[in-house]
């Protein structure tokens, strides 16, 4: 199923005719200017009512005297909070006219709204989300406010949990298609409650920068363990392994930060090399932190690449070294196995949450529906299927790791042919597409094409 338009509010600098190569009079420019400075308003104000929703101490107080009450999941069953914590949230939304408008209309809202502010989690698997608008109650709305926080468990951008949790209820869908203001306030309550759960966004970033680094401490006690044993081979290949992870890893530092200078270039090496940079880039995507103005990628983005790089470099090829060394001794070393596993289990964490991320994107699903689109639109569901996916590609991995390690072992010379055929048939495949050519804003033709390959490669092997 294809989720729905987003109406997200993209404000551009430039008037849409100048783009388009055109010129505006003094007239037009003036109503655009207007329009412009009207949607940043209604926005900010937006904005600022999510932020004081979740800080003002006249809510938190209200809510103070709440009576302690169940979590239940199930409709109807919700005592409804005392008229001093309305009154708060009724004083807070005067300061919207959007979502003054909203509390007037719907007697539910309040309630709706002081749901999203509990955070508290609920499973959407029955069959309420068909009701229609018109037959909403406040346990109904409640109910929904819940899905939305679950769906904050499953996505990392608020623009992909509100389309998730769009998709689940059709008195949601009537409020976004007869509100303008409906979405913008509920991207705006998700980028804060994102900021403040420990659950989503935090917890997988966090789940992410741990086993990466899991597996750097398991790689040096295999190097060490190599060195402990007389195998010369196995710890130089080990240790080429990691070296060659630091130096990608160290490259793409130099790309996206070498605009800021020496002193921000020395703080992100030093984060490579202490082997905490994975906790680092996990804290500033977890606290949403602003791409800075030098950058070439925002936190996320360089979070992924450098995960897909020690995938590459380090976590693949580790396995399939360590499968090498069972085979070759025919007997199984805690310690290896120990680090195997970890290898295994990095490499299909990261594969499996880059399809998720991918296929689960609003904007990709809508562009190309043939091809995104295999994981349901169901919370549960998704849940499940994140699982499997993450079972799924760390068995795969340790399949293909030992399909490779025993081609290794028939000859060198048959695994490079093998890996040949396979790389170039693949980017014969791309240059026929015209899909070769990777986005990554670079200056020349040859500094494109160089970083295609490499970004290419790696996301073929992974």
């Amino acid at each position: 199923m294809s989720p729905p338009t987003s109406s997200n509010e993209t404000v551009h600098s430039t008037p849409p005719s100048v783009r388009r190569g055109l010129s505006l009079t003094p007239t037009s420019r003036s109503l655009w200017t207007l329009r412009r400075s009207k949607t940043e308003s209604r926005t900010q104000r937006l904005r600022s009512f999510a932020k004081d929703l979740m800080n003002c101490p006249r809510a938190r107080a209200a809510a103070n005297q709440r009576p302690s009450r169940r979590a239940s999941s199930m409709l109807g069953k919700v005592q409804p909070a005392p008229p001093k914590f309305y009154d708060a949230i009724r004083a807070l939304a005067k300061e919207s006219r959007e979502v003054s408008d909203l509390v007037d209309k719907f007697d539910w809202f309040l309630p709706f709204l002081d749901e999203i502010r509990s955070r508290r989690l609920s499973v959407n698997i029955g069959n309420k989300s068909s009701l229609p608008l018109e037959q909403w109650n406040e346990a109904n709305a409640r109910q929904a406010a819940r899905a939305l926080t679950m769906s904050l468990a499953m996505q990392i951008q608020p623009q992909t949990a509100v389309d998730e949790w769009i998709l689940q209820s059709v008195a949601v869908k009537e409020l976004v298609e007869t509100e303008e203001h409906f979405r913008l306030l509920m991207e705006s309550l998700t980028e804060e409650l994102m900021k403040r759960v420990p659950w989503g966004m935090r917890l997988r970033a966090m789940i992410g920068a741990g086993v990466a680094m899991a597996d750097l401490a398991s790689d040096l006690l295999i190097v060490f363990t190599f060195h402990h044993e007389g195998s010369t081979t196995y710890r130089n290949t080990a240790t080429g392994m990691i070296a060659t992870s630091f130096g990608l890893q160290l490259m793409m530092i130099i790309l996206v930060h070498g605009q800021g200078g020496p002193g921000v270039l020395l703080c992100e090496v030093a984060k490579l090399f202490s082997g905490l940079k994975p906790a680092f880039d996990a804290y500033a995507v977890g606290t949403g932190a602003e791409r800075p103005a030098y950058a070439v990628f925002d936190p996320f983005t360089e979070m992924v690449g450098a995960r897909m790089m020690e995938l590459f470099s380090e976590a693949i090829p580790m396995a399939v070294l360590q499968i090498v060394f069972i085979i070759q001794a025919r007997t199984v070393d805690p310690v290896v196995a120990t680090s195997l596993l970890i290898s295994a289990l990095t490499a299909g964490y990261t594969a499996a949450s880059v399809t998720y991320d991918f296929d689960t994107d609003p904007k990709r699903r809508l562009h190309e529906p043939d091809f995104y689109g295999f994981i349901p639109d169901s919370n549960f569901k998704r849940i499940v299927a994140l699982n499997l996916l993450v079972l799924q590609s760390t068995l795969m991995l340790l399949l293909r790791a030992t399909a490779t390690a025993l081609i290794l072992k028939l000859g060198g010379i048959y695994l490079l042919a093998f890996i040949a055929i396979d790389m170039s048939l693949f980017f014969l495949f791309k240059v026929a597409h015209c899909d070769f050519l990777y986005w990554i804003p670079v200056e020349s033709l040859l500094q494109n094409i160089g970083i295609s390959v490499l970004m290419r490669s790696i996301f073929k092997v992974i």
